[in-house]
Order: C-alpha cells, then structure tokens, then sequence
C-alpha cells in the first residue's frame, strides 16, 4: 500500500473516530406492521424518513425499532408491494407505532434516493428512473435476476453470454458501455483496466439485492465521470433489517440448435447475524455453472475487392474471412506477375487468407460464477454506523471487444470503509482486478498458426502451388492451393493442437500468444453532508469525491512497466438543493458538480429541473429538465500500448505519446526507433494511404494532424409526466434530446518507418513497405444529436392482477461529422414490452409472464458490422409458496418457445433456458 493512500485512510478513520463524539439519539420509534384487513404481520416493509436517505425495514416479524438523531415532529414513509403507501407523523422523542396498510389500492410510487442522492417520490424525481423491489425480483421470470433489468423502461439488455450482459440506454453503446456507471452498495463496479462493468460477473448474489435503481440519462451533476448515459444503483440487505439464513438453488437446461441441451446449476446462501443491538455481521454466496452459448456466425465478412465476385464461403473466396471464425484476418495480397516475372496483367493479382479455426475450438464454453462477500456492522451510536464489507467475484465467461475474448478466472476483489448518519456519509473503498488466466482468442488462433507454420512459409507455399510449381497439384486452383499449403495443420481435437493452444494461451506476448495481463488497482474516496435539517426553506446537500488509478499491466496492455505501474487520479466536488413554491406544488431541483482529472481541463456539469405537482394528493407530476454529463477516456483510450498485428494501439493522452517508443526493424540489417511524436507529427491519414495504393498518386497522400483526446460532453432536455391515474394505474411519459460533443472516436493513420511525411522520402517508404499503422484515440468533429421518447404503465386489475409495459423510441441524427468516426448508435428504433402478473392467483400459487420485442437494427463496432434482426423473447414463470413453510418453489423458462436471437453483431444467438429453483428465506420476502 503507498504512502499517499495511507495518509488518506487514516484522514479518513480520523474524520470517522471524531465523528462518535457529534451523534447523540434524538427520537426513537419501534413498532409492528400489520395488514390492515387481515392483521398478518408484514415482513420487509421498507421504512423510510420522508425526504432523507434513512430508513429501515421491518423483520421477520414485521417489527421495527431504530433511532434517528433528527428531532420531532418528521415523517416516516410505510411501503409494501400490494399496499398502499402510508405517512405517519412522529412528533414524540420515544414513539411506539402500530401501522396498518390496506391492500385494496395497489398502485404506489416508489421512494428513490438515486435520482438525486436524497430520498424523494419517484413522482417527483428530476430524472428519469426507474426502480425494481426485491419482492419484484423474487417474481420476475428471467433466470438471472440481473436480466430482469431489461423489463425496465428505456433499457436494452446486450446479451454477450449466459453469464455477462451489458445494459444500454439512450444508445451509443457496445457490448463494453464505458458511458455507463454501476453502483453496488456505494461502490463503482467497474474493473480499474477496463472502465466498464462486467454485468453481474463479479457482483452480488440475488438473495442479497434490497433494490435496483436507474437512472436514464446523464448524471455528472452529482455522480461525476461517466454517468454519462445512465447510472445502475444495486443496493444490498442490511444484516439489523434482514436477519436470518436464506438459500437457493436453481436447476436447469439451456438449449440452442449449436450447443444442443446442456445442464445449469446455480445455488447461494445468505446469513446475518445481530449481536446486542450493535454489531452484525452477513455472509454470502453463490456459485453458477453452465454451458455458454456458441457463437457460430460463419457468414463471410471479407471486403476485399479482388474477390467481390467470390465472396460466400472459403470454398469460393480466397480471402473468406468468416465471422466467427479467427485466423482468416491474417490475409495478403499477392502480385503473381511480380513473382513470377511475366509482363504485367498475365497473371495478375489475388487475395488470400490463411485458414481460421471456429470460436469453438479455441474455447471449452464454460461459463461459471462465483461471488462472495463478507461484511461487519457496527452501530457505534443510535445515529452512526460503521462498515466495513469484503468482496470477491471469480469467472468464467466471454466477451467481445475489438476481438472475442475467454475471460477465463478473471476476478475483482472489493474492499470498504463506511460510516453513516442520519445527514452524512464517509466512504473509502478500492478495486483490485486480476484478469486471472484469460486471452484473446482471435490472436490465440493466429498464433496457433504460426506455431505450426509461419505466414510467410504458408503463402509462399500457396503461391507456389497456385501458379503450378508444385507437382501434382492443379494450378489456379484456389482450393487446391489451400489444401497445399493446410497439409499436417494442427486439427482441432488432437493432441498437437491442444498443446500448441496450452502454449499459445499461457503466453503474454502477442507476436507468439494470446493471454493478457491485468492486475489494476482504483482507490476511491468520497463523502456526503446533508445540511437541510438546519435549513427550513431548501434542501442542500454537499459532497465530493477523491479517486486513483494505478494501472499495472507488466507492458502487455498498457504503456506501463513491471516495476513502474501507471498513476492516474481525479477529483470532484458537487452541491445539489431544491427549492419548494406554491404551496409545495412547485420544486425547483438543482445540481452542480466540478471534476478534474491530471490528464484534462476540469469539467462542470450543472443540472436543472422543474416539477410541478398537481392533484390532491400531487399524484399528477410535470417535469422539465436540463442536464448535462461527461466521461473521461477510458484508461485505455489514455495508456494503451498494445501490438494487435494490424496496428499498434496507442493511448492518446500527452503523457502516454510522450512515454511511448518502439523498435521496428527497416529490413534484414536495420532497425529504427519510432517515438510517440512522430506518430503524431509524421504520418498519413489511412484513407488517404489506401487511395494512393489505389491510384498510385502521391498527391492524394494527406498528413494526419490529430489532438490528443480529451472527454466527452452531452447536454440533454426532457421533458415528463409521471402520476397515478385513478388510483388503479401508475403512468411514466417522456421525452429527451441529447446534443453531444467530442466523441471519443478511434482513428487509424499510417506511420513511414524512415523518412517524411513532408518530402519524398515518406512516399518512398511507404511504395518499399517501410511503414506501420497505429490507432490513436482521438475525438470525433461534428455536431451529433438522439432523440427519443418512452412510456410506461401498471395497471393494477382485479384479484391482485397486474398489467404492465412499456414502449420505446429512439433515433439519431449526424451532423457535419465523419459517419466512421461516431461509434454505433446500436439501438432498435421501436422496441416495446408486455408483462401480466399475479403474486397469489391461487393458495399460494403466483405467476409472471413477460414479452419483449426489439425493431432490427444497424450494429456498429470495432468487432464488425452488420443487422440484428427483429426478435421478441417470452419469459414465464409459476410460483408455489408451500404453506406455513418459508418455502417457495419456482419453475420458469426464458425465450419459452425457441426462437433464437441476437443484441449483437458477432455475438452467440440466444437459446432457451428452463430451469426450476427452490428458494428458502426466513423473512418469507418472495
């Protein structure tokens, strides 16, 4: 551990330690809640203090008690899914309540605290968010809890495995969606290396999650950096609410036409403990275990135009680049007239690609899951807690990036320090990631290749047999040719493949293996003070944030060495209040916030809303707003110094290009050094290298002048109406326009190895071959806009039956900006879902059905291009809550009729899951 995060632990276990002697108990309450109609006792009804971002829950029991240093007269706010809210006034210092909630209304707005880091009616929330109870999730179809997301309003769920998906609103975002933040318990969920989260890879267990919270749109104001198109909230039980052992197990099978029928188990427990009304403690885990979905696109994806009369598969094209299949990439052309010595056009020229190996030989297809935490509670005051929380997530999946990836015992360890009143908050934690055993299997087949037989051997054999040079093989023969140069390649499924794999996969060099290192560390801290107790005519809150990188990769993926890890740190700081007119009828919200990184000019992001509430009981909310995000380059936009075979990758901050140089070799006798300045100041732009090899032209040569990167800005207008409609539907409207600024594009240019860009000498290099390209990370010019709109409803029918759906629309605009520079919007224009439910249609016996269609749409990323087609997807499930037992038992199935589908260009098409779960809880919270 360094010195500086040390000095700030300890700054930080100071404020905590002098915070013991400024808690004092003002008011306490306890009490029972009931069923108005029946007088069973309501376990887990949610208890919140009106307008604050404390609370409790009832116990098994349905009885509560805590205190609050906040004196009377205030309000305490009873929700349970299927009754109505209630309000009750505490206005003693020891007041004991017995709370009875009818069920007869069902249809009630939620309290969220993400929209605006201060509990609030989601009637009345500034933003767009959305929330999901852990009664909803425990009745939602889906297999994997975290799917259920997708049921939300706006959100589309990219589906890159069975055990990594990736949500995505108001678009621009791939399977990685680095412009969006989740937050588990407080804490960032990404990987320090990759700037993303991995979906619930490495996040919590489902008999742990309290509630989901989402916020759609940018958040910067009060979230900072990235919250860029949305944030995910996942908020875990508290061991003094929910006490008590819970487990499950879920059985099941997946099918899909490539994999056939293969057997999952899932399975977890939960424990917590309370010792003396003070300390508490809570363990969990979960372990999952599958066969992933095969990913068996082999349609070909070679551009190349010598061959665009062959293109279809290898039998017919020479150069037949399929897409799921890896090693075809490595490809040249080869001018036959040249090697020959015949006048030019008696041979001409071809395309050819080196034979490839389908995904599913470079990979076993085993998903797996394994998450545990451990957390200690210590309420040293009635009004302070401390916790302290320990977190690890292990995997097995796969991933799409530029390449397909096998994350294979890829984890991230979580460490945190809390403390937390009524009106504040201290917080330090760190994320520790280990990319374990993983590799990229795109180089691991080009190196499997080579392994056996180099590319220049290969083609020249290929040459050789094409043009009739070797004894009994046809000549301009493609597929003869081929079979030439293949013989004694190494087959899949014997043992010399194996072990050329074992090597080429455990090797972190990619001119000679695949697997990369990653064992990053981020380090965050952040506080919170809430000052309107003190305040009678606004709320105000304060905070601010300290955050630091230390990205270490041993110089395989970043511009870093083994005993020098690269530094990156950023800070931010924030005000948010509201202000309340006409009676309470009218609230102003507003935010601002300041962030810094090392590597850019401090950013301001400021947010504004307006609500107006209208009814009787303001059931009928108005919302105008205006708000403003950013995110920083990812770490990898910054550092990144990786070799891909086709372009070296580099970082474009100034620090990185300052640092970076590398040693190519001229020819057979000569080597030169290339440094990050001459990347920047002496190359050609890409397309204009390709039209001069077109053309033969050198005027059509251009210099690549490019900035260095820096973040991105979008400014976004919504407008909304969200309210309660007779008291039997609950209604969600609105409307947005994003302006963004500064995309963060990447961009190939074209580097002379000797020579320059500004004389002669630079076209000489590049017509001897004496050249290399790189990827810079650079911002894209232009303006680009989205607009869309959604709507979403429950309708609370008869007999406890819900109706609910959502519908949504979205499309962009490109204005004055390069169409190749602006990542994919990768967003259906229409897509709308249905979902009908009862918790209790009969004795114990529940159901949930849900159906979800999504308009095709254009796929664009580094990966690939091409259509996802239409889909729609029907999850069910029935579950039966044994009587006077705490336990449920559900059976479900996912996409429940077969038709499989895809979110991605690229990525595996989704089958069908079945599967049956039995769950035990001692709250009974199903």
């Amino acid at each position: 551990m360094s010195k500086k995060f040390t000095l700030k632990l300890s700054w930080l276990i100071l404020l905590v330690a002098c915070s013991f002697g400024l808690m004092a108990q003002e008011t306490t309450v306890n009490g029972v809640v009931t069923d108005a109609t029946t007088g069973e006792t309501l376990p887990g009804t949610t208890i919140i203090v009106k307008g604050k971002v404390l609370g409790t829950t009832a116990d098994s029991n349905g009885e509560f008690n805590f205190a609050i240093t906040l004196p009377p007269p205030f309000t305490l706010v009873f929700s349970s899914m299927g009754y109505e809210i209630r309000e009750i006034e505490v206005t003693k210092e020891f007041q004991e309540l017995e709370v009875r909630l009818r069920s007869e209304i069902v249809i009630e707005a939620d309290y969220v605290i993400s929209a605006s880091r201060y509990g609030e009616s989601v009637l009345q929330s500034p933003a767009t968010v959305a929330k999901i109870d852990a009664k909803s999730l425990a009745q939602a179809p889906e297999a994997n809890f975290y799917n259920s997301i997708a049921n939300l309003s706006g959100v589309q769920m990219n589906q890159n495995s069975l055990t990594y998906s990736s949500p995505n609103v108001r678009g621009f975002a791939g399977i990685s969606n680095p412009r969006f933040v989740q937050i588990i318990d407080g804490m960032d969920n990404s990987p320090p290396g990759l700037n993303f989260a991995l979906g619930n890879l490495v996040g919590i267990s489902e008999l742990d999650v309290a509630e989901i919270e989402l916020i759609s749109g940018p958040a910067s104001s009060i979230y900072g950096p990235n919250a860029f198109n949305g944030v995910l909230f996942m908020n875990t039980k508290s061991p003094f609410d929910y006490q008590g052992l819970s487990a499950y197990s879920k059985n099941g099978v997946t099918r899909q036409d490539a994999a056939g029928l293969n057997s999952f188990l899932e399975a977890g427990f939960r424990y917590a403990k309370v010792f003396n009304d003070v300390w508490a403690i809570k363990l969990n885990t979960s372990v999952m275990k599958g066969t992933d979905w095969y990913a068996t696109d082999y349609s070909d994806s070679d551009i190349h135009p010598l061959n665009t009369e062959n293109r279809g598969n290898i039998e017919t094209n020479p150069s037949y680049d399929g897409v799921n299949i890896y090693g075809d990439e490595i490809a040249t052309t080869m001018d036959l007239d040249a090697l020959t010595g015949s006048p030019a056009g008696t041979f001409g020229g071809i395309h050819v690609a080196r034979t490839g190996y389908r995904e599913q030989d470079l990979t076993d297809y085993s998903a797996e899951q394994i998450k545990a935490d451990a957390s200690v509670h210590f309420r040293a005051t009635d009004n302070l807690e401390i916790i302290g929380t320990y977190k690890i997530g292990v995997g097995k999946t796969l991933f799409q990036g530029a390449n397909r990836y096998n994350f294979r015992d890829l984890y991230m360890q979580q460490g945190k320090l809390e403390a937390k009143g009524s009106n504040y908050f201290l917080r330090a934690y760190a994320n520790f990631e280990n990319s374990g055993n993983s590799y990229d299997m795109r180089f691991a087949s080009w190196n499997v290749n080579r392994y056996w037989k180099s590319d220049q051997d290969w083609f020249t054999e290929y040459a050789g047999a094409y043009l009739g040079q070797v004894p009994g093989v046809s000549a301009t023969d493609h597929s003869a040719a081929r079979s030439f140069a293949d013989r004694d390649r190494l087959e899949p499924g014997t043992e010399a493949f194996e072990i050329a794999l074992d090597s080429v996969t455990g090797l972190a060099d990619l001119t000679k293996g695949a697997r990369f290192l990653d064992r990053s560390e981020m380090y965050h801290f952040e506080g919170q003070y809430d000052f309107s107790n003190y305040l009678d005519f606004m709320e105000f809150q304060i905070g601010g944030n300290y955050r630091m990188f230390r990205l270490i990769s041993d110089g395989t993926l970043f511009n870093d060495t083994e005993d020098a890890p690269i530094p990156n740190s950023e800070y931010g700081a924030y005000a948010r209040g509201a202000l309340y007119f006409a009676k309470d009828a009218l609230k102003l919200a507003w935010a601002v916030r300041y962030d810094k990184n090392e590597n850019f000019e401090g950013q301001i992001t400021p947010r504004a809303a307006l609500i107006y509430s209208a009814g009787k009981d303001k059931e009928h909310n108005f919302r105008f707003a205006y708000q403003t995000g950013f995110r920083n380059p990812t770490t990898q936009n910054q550092f990144i110094n990786l070799d891909i075979g086709v372009a070296n990758l580099l970082g474009g901050v100034e620090s990185n290009v300052m640092d970076y140089s590398k040693i190519f070799a001229v020819n057979d006798s000569t080597n030169t050094t290339i440094t990050g300045l001459q990347v920047y100041a002496n190359s050609y732009t890409a397309a204009s290298v390709q039209n001069f090899a077109a053309t033969g032209d050198a005027t059509v040569l251009q210099k690549a002048t490019l900035p260095y990167v820096k973040p991105e800005r979008v400014t976004t207008y919504e407008i909304g109406y969200r309210g309660i409609v007779n008291k039997r539907m609950f209604l969600d409207i609105s409307g947005y326009r994003n302006s963004y600024e500064n995309f963060i594009a990447n961009v190939n240019v074209v580097t002379p190895l000797v020579g320059s860009v500004d004389d002669m000498s630079g076209i000489l290099a590049l017509a001897n071959g004496n050249s290399t390209v790189y990827q810079l990370a650079t911002n894209a010019e232009g303006t680009v806009t989205s607009m869309g709109a959604g709507i979403s409803f429950e309708y609370a029918l008869t007999q406890g039956f819900r109706f609910v759906g959502n519908y949504n629309y979205a499309t962009y605009e490109i204005v004055d900006a390069d169409p190749e520079l602006i990542p994919g919007f990768n967003t259906p224009e229409h897509r709308f879902g249905l979902g009908l439910s009862n918790s209790n249609v009969l004795k114990g016996v529940g159901f949930n059905v849900r159906l979800n269609w999504s308009d095709s749409y254009e796929w664009r990323s580094a990966f690939g291009d091409g259509m996802v087609d239409q889909y729609s997807t029907v999850n069910a499930q029935v579950t039966y809550k044994i009587p006077n037992s705490k336990v449920a038992l559900k059976l479900g199935g996912n996409n429940l009729f077969g038709n499989e589908y895809r979110t991605s260009f690229g990525t595996p098409n989704i089958g069908s899951i079945y599967y049956l779960s039995f769950v035990f809880d001692e709250l009974n919270d199903f």
